[in-house]
């Protein structure tokens, strides 16, 4: 399971959980997490919409860690997140695809 919250305008906090033991081919050694734009998506041209696209911007992770901060994205902004484990053997399928966008931010201006 993989969610997703934003954490300002240009961040968002992304947590996952190991795959089931059953389905893992080894001890995770690692994870991939990829990301692209809404505007990414709509460029992307006979993949499927399930699927990461071709240029989505990856970070990898160690095999502990199961949550990250991506940073310097843009504001306001929808984007479609997954991960895939890794072990000795490979990595294996990648998540179901979440959604999540950033914050609009502005400025708050307050009357006398």
């Amino acid at each position: 399971m993989v969610e997703a919250v934003s954490v300002n305008v240009s961040s968002v906090r992304v947590t996952w959980q190991a795959p089931a033991e059953r389905q893992r081919n080894g001890a995770i050694t690692g994870y991939r997490l990829m990301f692209a734009s809404e505007w990414a998506r709509q460029q992307q041209d006979l993949q499927s919409a399930s699927d990461p696209p071709r240029d989505a911007t990856t970070k990898m992770m160690s095999g502990s860690e199961r949550s990250s901060v991506i940073g310097g994205l843009a504001t306001w902004t929808v984007y479609r997140i997954w991960v895939s484990a890794f072990t000795r053997a490979g990595e294996g399928p990648h998540s179901d695809m979440i959604v999540v966008q950033t914050d609009e931010g502005g400025m708050c201006w307050r009357g006398n």
